[in-house]
């Protein structure tokens, strides 16, 4: 995203927006931000400054950001509304620099799986809404029971494994690969329904890849690739976070 810093003068730099960073920064200052507003908000000027944002300098930090980038940005609440909106709780944890929510349960086309552990009941807050992180990240148990159906369900094309990404497609396109509706169900019937450009990536010429990814932690990330064309909104006053389908490309 695009955003300005300071006033009078103010220059326009490009940043990434995350929402589950770990990050930390120093020779820290304070200044305005300015972020223009959705095409669809009656703020005057089509802009929104928040003044006195603490930024900060980190110079000991991972990850893969395009070359253009200028750092993160770290936003805070904002409230979604509307029809087809859908919320769930946020859960306080030890951990509050990060917005957790619970999964319940993952859907792979008409297959459910519930997302616990050898029967164990589910743990509350086991899910980080992480803007920052490309791919969406799943325990190793809960992963290979959504990798196996997804293989099941796409006809296609053969599946290929590989280290980088767990599973790829030799096709050209997502569109053609037939790849399945994924469902993710949080708490308080919040059902958010993943379409294949969410789930999958062309990474090049003839290469698609799926989206998630295991690794061996009891928290998962939903990535945003997993939020594309969907509007999210975090409202720290009633606890809750909101998605609404929305075709971002109207913004």
């Amino acid at each position: 995203m695009t955003y300005s810093l300071g006033e009078n003068p103010s220059f326009q730099t490009y940043g990434v927006v995350d929402t589950g960073t770990d990050l930390t920064c120093r020779n820290v200052v304070h200044d305005t931000l300015t972020l223009a507003a959705s095409s669809t908000s009656d703020i005057d000027g089509g802009k929104v400054a928040f003044p006195k944002t603490l930024f900060g300098c980190a110079d000991k930090t991972t990850g893969y950001f395009v070359p253009e980038g200028s750092g993160i940005v770290g936003l805070g609440r904002a409230v979604v509304s509307g029809s087809g909106t859908i919320s769930t709780p946020l859960v306080k944890t030890d951990n509050d620099n990060y917005y957790h929510v619970t999964l319940a349960a993952i859907r792979v086309g008409d297959k459910r799986m519930q997302f616990n552990f050898d029967g164990w009941p589910i743990e509350e807050g086991n899910t980080v809404i992480d803007s920052g992180s490309r791919l969406t990240i799943l325990p190793q148990g809960v992963y290979f029971k959504v990798e196996s159906e997804v293989i099941a369900k796409i006809k296609s094309c053969q599946a290929r494994i590989t280290r980088a990404f767990s599973l790829w497609y030799a096709s050209e396109s997502i569109e053609s690969l037939g790849a399945p509706i994924i469902t993710l169900h949080f708490r308080n019937n919040a059902h958010v329904k993943l379409n294949p450009m969410n789930t999958f990536i062309l990474v090049s010429s003839g290469r698609v890849c799926f989206g998630f990814r295991p690794m061996m932690r009891s928290v998962s990330l939903k990535g945003n690739l997993a939020q594309v064309n969907l509007l999210v909104g975090f409202d720290l006053q009633n606890n809750i976070v909101s998605f609404k389908p929305t075709d971002c490309t109207m913004f």
